[in-house]
Protein backbone atom coordinates (compact mmCIF):
# COMPACT_ATOMS: atom_id res chain seq x y z
CA UNK A 1 0.00 0.00 0.00
CA UNK A 2 1.01 3.51 -0.75
CA UNK A 3 0.10 6.31 1.08
CA UNK A 4 1.24 10.10 -0.32
CA UNK A 5 0.37 12.69 1.79
CA UNK A 6 1.26 16.23 1.07
CA UNK A 7 3.34 18.49 4.14
CA UNK A 8 1.59 21.65 5.52
CA UNK A 9 4.15 23.89 7.20
CA UNK A 10 5.69 21.50 9.33
CA UNK A 11 7.00 18.50 8.98
CA UNK A 12 5.43 15.54 10.90
CA UNK A 13 5.87 12.19 12.86
CA UNK A 14 3.12 9.80 13.78
CA UNK A 15 1.67 6.20 14.07
CA UNK A 16 -0.67 5.16 11.35
CA UNK A 17 -2.71 2.38 12.00
CA UNK A 18 -5.17 0.19 9.77
CA UNK A 19 -7.73 -2.27 9.83
CA UNK A 20 -9.45 -4.28 7.17
CA UNK A 21 -13.14 -2.44 7.16
CA UNK A 22 -15.23 -4.79 4.29
CA UNK A 23 -18.26 -5.46 3.62
CA UNK A 24 -18.08 -8.76 5.84
CA UNK A 25 -16.53 -6.12 8.49
CA UNK A 26 -18.57 -3.08 9.72
CA UNK A 27 -18.26 -1.77 6.38
CA UNK A 28 -21.80 -2.20 5.74
CA UNK A 29 -22.98 -1.95 9.39
CA UNK A 30 -22.07 -5.61 10.89
CA UNK A 31 -19.45 -5.86 13.46
CA UNK A 32 -15.90 -4.51 12.99
CA UNK A 33 -13.59 -7.44 13.61
CA UNK A 34 -12.07 -7.77 17.37
CA UNK A 35 -8.71 -6.46 16.65
CA UNK A 36 -9.64 -2.96 15.16
CA UNK A 37 -5.92 -1.67 14.48
CA UNK A 38 -4.39 -4.45 12.80
CA UNK A 39 -0.90 -3.06 12.17
CA UNK A 40 0.78 0.58 13.15
CA UNK A 41 3.56 1.66 11.85
CA UNK A 42 6.20 4.66 12.21
CA UNK A 43 4.89 7.50 9.30
CA UNK A 44 7.29 10.53 8.87
CA UNK A 45 6.66 13.21 6.57
CA UNK A 46 9.09 15.53 5.87
CA UNK A 47 9.30 19.46 4.52
CA UNK A 48 7.67 22.17 5.70
CA UNK A 49 9.12 25.04 6.81
CA UNK A 50 8.71 24.76 10.73
CA UNK A 51 9.99 22.28 12.79
CA UNK A 52 8.39 18.62 13.06
CA UNK A 53 5.86 18.01 15.08
CA UNK A 54 6.54 14.54 16.88
CA UNK A 55 3.73 13.05 17.55
CA UNK A 56 5.15 9.39 18.75
CA UNK A 57 5.78 10.76 22.25
CA UNK A 58 4.52 12.53 25.32
CA UNK A 59 4.58 16.41 24.59
CA UNK A 60 6.75 18.66 26.47
CA UNK A 61 4.37 20.78 27.76
CA UNK A 62 0.52 19.73 27.93
CA UNK A 63 -2.33 21.85 29.48
CA UNK A 64 -5.20 20.61 31.82
CA UNK A 65 -7.99 21.19 30.46
CA UNK A 66 -7.08 20.87 26.53
CA UNK A 67 -9.62 23.12 25.94
CA UNK A 68 -8.88 27.13 26.86
CA UNK A 69 -8.73 30.60 26.48
CA UNK A 70 -6.52 32.95 28.09
CA UNK A 71 -9.57 34.44 30.55
CA UNK A 72 -9.49 30.85 31.91
CA UNK A 73 -7.43 29.34 34.66
CA UNK A 74 -5.75 26.61 33.46
CA UNK A 75 -2.79 24.39 34.44
CA UNK A 76 0.65 24.77 32.47
CA UNK A 77 1.97 21.06 32.85
CA UNK A 78 5.93 20.18 31.66
CA UNK A 79 6.54 16.54 31.26
CA UNK A 80 9.99 15.48 31.59
CA UNK A 81 11.06 12.23 30.22
CA UNK A 82 12.18 9.71 33.09
CA UNK A 83 15.30 8.87 30.48
CA UNK A 84 16.57 12.28 31.21
CA UNK A 85 19.13 11.50 33.78
CA UNK A 86 21.57 15.10 33.53
CA UNK A 87 20.24 18.61 32.91
CA UNK A 88 16.69 17.87 34.00
CA UNK A 89 14.43 19.28 36.76
CA UNK A 90 13.70 15.68 38.35
CA UNK A 91 14.60 15.73 41.93
CA UNK A 92 14.39 19.16 42.99
CA UNK A 93 12.13 22.39 42.49
CA UNK A 94 10.94 23.55 39.30
CA UNK A 95 9.76 27.54 39.18
CA UNK A 96 7.74 28.72 35.78
CA UNK A 97 9.17 31.66 33.43
CA UNK A 98 6.53 33.30 31.98
CA UNK A 99 5.87 36.26 29.29
CA UNK A 100 2.85 37.69 28.02
CA UNK A 101 2.39 40.06 24.93
CA UNK A 102 -0.91 41.99 25.68
CA UNK A 103 -2.63 45.45 24.16
CA UNK A 104 -3.35 47.95 26.53
CA UNK A 105 -5.06 51.65 25.59
CA UNK A 106 -4.56 50.32 21.94
CA UNK A 107 -0.26 50.06 22.40
CA UNK A 108 1.21 46.36 22.60
CA UNK A 109 2.83 45.78 25.62
CA UNK A 110 5.02 42.74 27.35
CA UNK A 111 5.81 41.78 30.98
CA UNK A 112 7.24 39.56 32.57
CA UNK A 113 7.13 36.66 35.60
CA UNK A 114 11.26 36.07 36.43
CA UNK A 115 11.27 35.22 39.80
CA UNK A 116 11.95 32.50 41.77
CA UNK A 117 8.27 32.60 44.66
CA UNK A 118 5.62 30.97 45.18
CA UNK A 119 4.42 33.12 42.51
CA UNK A 120 5.98 30.28 40.18
CA UNK A 121 6.57 27.32 41.60
CA UNK A 122 5.13 24.41 40.06
CA UNK A 123 3.45 21.88 41.71
CA UNK A 124 5.13 18.17 41.33
CA UNK A 125 3.19 15.57 40.33
CA UNK A 126 6.09 12.92 40.40
CA UNK A 127 6.47 9.84 37.91
CA UNK A 128 3.65 9.63 35.70
CA UNK A 129 5.06 6.37 34.19
CA UNK A 130 7.20 7.71 30.88
CA UNK A 131 7.37 10.98 32.33
CA UNK A 132 7.91 12.96 35.32
CA UNK A 133 5.34 16.20 35.57
CA UNK A 134 5.23 19.37 37.33
CA UNK A 135 1.99 21.67 36.41
CA UNK A 136 1.11 25.51 37.69
CA UNK A 137 -2.59 26.04 37.40
CA UNK A 138 -2.95 30.13 36.28
CA UNK A 139 -5.50 32.93 35.60
CA UNK A 140 -2.98 34.84 33.22
CA UNK A 141 -4.97 38.15 34.22
CA UNK A 142 -3.68 37.70 37.87
CA UNK A 143 -0.49 36.03 36.95
CA UNK A 144 0.62 39.10 35.32
CA UNK A 145 -1.49 41.77 36.86
CA UNK A 146 -3.11 43.12 34.40
CA UNK A 147 -6.12 45.54 33.93
CA UNK A 148 -9.59 44.01 33.11
CA UNK A 149 -9.19 46.47 29.70
CA UNK A 150 -5.78 44.59 28.39
CA UNK A 151 -6.00 41.93 26.01
CA UNK A 152 -3.75 39.19 26.20
CA UNK A 153 -1.52 38.81 22.43
CA UNK A 154 0.34 35.75 23.28
CA UNK A 155 1.73 33.72 26.55
CA UNK A 156 5.80 32.24 26.48
CA UNK A 157 6.69 30.16 29.21
CA UNK A 158 10.06 28.06 30.15
CA UNK A 159 11.21 26.19 33.10
CA UNK A 160 13.80 25.98 35.59
CA UNK A 161 15.10 25.02 38.73
CA UNK A 162 15.72 27.43 42.08
CA UNK A 163 19.16 28.35 41.15
CA UNK A 164 18.10 29.20 37.42
CA UNK A 165 21.34 27.41 36.49
CA UNK A 166 19.20 24.69 33.99
CA UNK A 167 16.49 26.52 31.71
CA UNK A 168 14.21 24.19 29.69
CA UNK A 169 13.19 25.25 26.31
CA UNK A 170 11.20 24.32 23.22
CA UNK A 171 13.71 21.98 21.87
CA UNK A 172 12.03 22.04 18.39
CA UNK A 173 12.80 25.90 18.49
CA UNK A 174 15.47 26.41 21.40
CA UNK A 175 12.88 29.38 22.71
CA UNK A 176 10.33 29.54 25.04
CA UNK A 177 7.22 27.45 24.82
CA UNK A 178 4.21 29.32 23.20
CA UNK A 179 0.85 28.34 25.01
CA UNK A 180 -2.05 28.64 22.21
CA UNK A 181 -5.66 29.15 23.31
CA UNK A 182 -7.46 26.13 21.87
CA UNK A 183 -10.87 28.74 21.93
CA UNK A 184 -11.38 31.99 23.29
Amino acid sequence: MNIKLHTGTRAVKFYAGYTFCGESTGFDGEKYPDEDVVAAKLLEVTGGDEPQMDFTSDPAVSYVPATFGFGDIFSIRYNEPNYITEGGLKGGDAYMYAKVLYMEGGIEKEKVIDEISDKTLMEPLEDLGSVTSFQKYIYPRDLFELSKDATILAIEVHFTNNDKSIIILDSETDHNFVVEETCE
